[in-house]
């Protein structure tokens, strides 16, 4: 839904709003997990944190260009970060099954993101 709001100029003041995603059906759960993987994944950068009296927080992706600089964060921004996320092979052994679990080509970024309990 990111790229639905993309204009020639607005990539790094993309918005995850409620307010926005919920008349697509989304829930806070669903957009909080969801912004996670795809940033975890190289996909999205936050470009602006949100939160009380600070406004929604802003999101660029990663595979095209920020022509708009001004007002957001950009020091850890990477262009294509996504070539650089590598799948962990899955463990049978462990005791959570159906994790999606992140690891960088940089050997950073050990977090699962999206635990689930199967039985």
């Amino acid at each position: 839904m990111l790229t639905r709001q993309l204009t020639k100029d607005n990539n790094g003041h993309l918005q995850a709003t409620h307010s926005y995603l919920a008349r697509f059906g989304f829930s806070d759960r669903t957009i909080t997990r969801d912004i996670k993987e795809l940033i975890a994944h190289g996909m999205v950068y936050r470009s602006k944190s949100g939160g009380f009296h600070q406004g929604a927080a802003q999101y660029a992706l990663t595979w095209l260009p920020i022509t708009r600089k001004e007002g957001i964060f950009l020091k850890g921004f990477k262009p294509f970060a996504w070539r650089d996320w590598v799948p962990l092979e899955k463990n049978p052994h462990s005791q959570i099954y159906g994790a999606t679990v992140v690891k960088m080509a940089d050997g950073q970024g050990l977090q699962p993101t999206n635990l689930r309990l199967s039985r």
